[in-house]
């Protein structure tokens, strides 16, 4: 029970001293995005967010985020079916599907290099599909990174969507479903962000 009652008053004091510090930022760079198992090639565009980097300790922070971000594919093999006149129509078709993201990352910071990882929860504002499966993507993204002193980090994310975004009836190289069926978004981002250090303005205000 003594053993136990120290600890208890280690770890309180431990926790009492650090320092819970938030700093908002943003985050804009380049997406590479394409669908599943399209056969398509990969669509270049751009992303943007602002972030919240809430630090509860020197290794671990915690970051919602909330952006815009341009994604889909090129080159997409498409055979479309008739059916009033029994005719199937193909061709090669680029998909636009812009999206509102968010998502909360785990970042865990290792000196001034950081591994991030964390669900995202996409909604669809637009696109040019003809026909799609949902308007929510839900994927989980990983990522790496540097933070400079001064707030200013590049890094690198794979985003990797785990359900289906356009129908597979309708895209596809070939007749064989099988192979068309999970046609979920995949993004590699590589960008620049910003986190403003507010404790640090505070100081040069007093």
């Amino acid at each position: 029970m003594k053993k136990l009652f120290v600890f208890t008053l280690l770890a309180f004091g431990i926790t009492s001293q650090a320092q819970v510090t938030f700093s908002p930022g943003v985050r804009t760079g380049l997406n590479l995005a394409n669908i599943g198992e399209l056969e398509a090639s990969y669509k270049a565009d751009f992303y943007v967010s602002f972030v919240g980097a809430l630090n509860l300790t020197r290794v671990y922070t915690l970051q919602p985020e909330i952006g815009y971000s341009r994604q889909g594919a090129m080159d997409v093999p498409y055979h479309v079916y008739n059916y009033n006149t029994g005719d199937t129509s193909t061709g090669i078709t680029d998909l636009q599907l812009n999206y509102m993201t968010t998502s909360i990352m785990n970042r865990f910071n290792i000196a001034q290099f950081n591994i991030a990882v964390g669900p995202t929860f996409d909604f669809l504002m637009s696109h040019n599909m003809d026909h799609r499966e949902n308007n929510v993507d839900i994927g989980i993204s990983f990522g790496l990174g540097y933070k400079s002193d001064s707030g200013f980090g590049v890094e690198a994310r794979l985003k990797q969507g785990i359900v289906d975004v356009v129908s597979h009836d309708f895209y596809g190289g070939d007749n064989d479903y099988f192979f068309d069926d999970y046609n979920t978004n995949t993004v590699i981002q590589l960008g620049v962000f910003y986190l403003f250090d507010l404790k640090k303005k505070e100081q040069n205000v007093d």
